[in-house]
């Protein structure tokens, strides 16, 4: 994560197969175009300091209460108790990517899907 130039760049990834979650792994993407640098909108960087402060492991950026990595499905859970209480069911974590696109656009960076 390059806060300074608004961006993060994903080099790997945690894979927790569903069979067995306890057998979870970090490994690189499966294809090369898996490996990228995003934008970051910049009023969201002081969001990320304060997470990477607050709550961030070392190696990390998301981590359960006791630092260890989140289980594969933690954020969808928490998504959809977000969505519930504001009324809006329909939405999707997909959406995040559209509305994430959209917002990298607006700070005029390149964004790759």
């Amino acid at each position: 994560m390059d806060l300074t130039e608004h961006t993060i760049t994903v080099h790997r990834n945690r894979v927790e197969p569903l069979a067995a979650p306890a057998t979870a792994r970090d490994r690189g993407p499966k294809a090369e175009a898996g490996k990228r640098t995003v934008a970051v909108p910049p009023h969201v960087v002081p969001l990320l300091r304060l997470h990477l402060d607050e709550y961030a492991g070392p190696v990390r950026f998301f981590v359960s209460r006791d630092g260890s990595p989140l289980r594969g499905n933690t954020l969808y859970q928490a998504f959809v108790r977000a969505r519930r209480k504001i009324g809006r069911d329909d939405l999707t974590i997909h959406d995040l990517r559209h509305t994430g696109a959209t917002l990298a656009a607006q700070t005029g960076r390149r964004w790759r899907t």
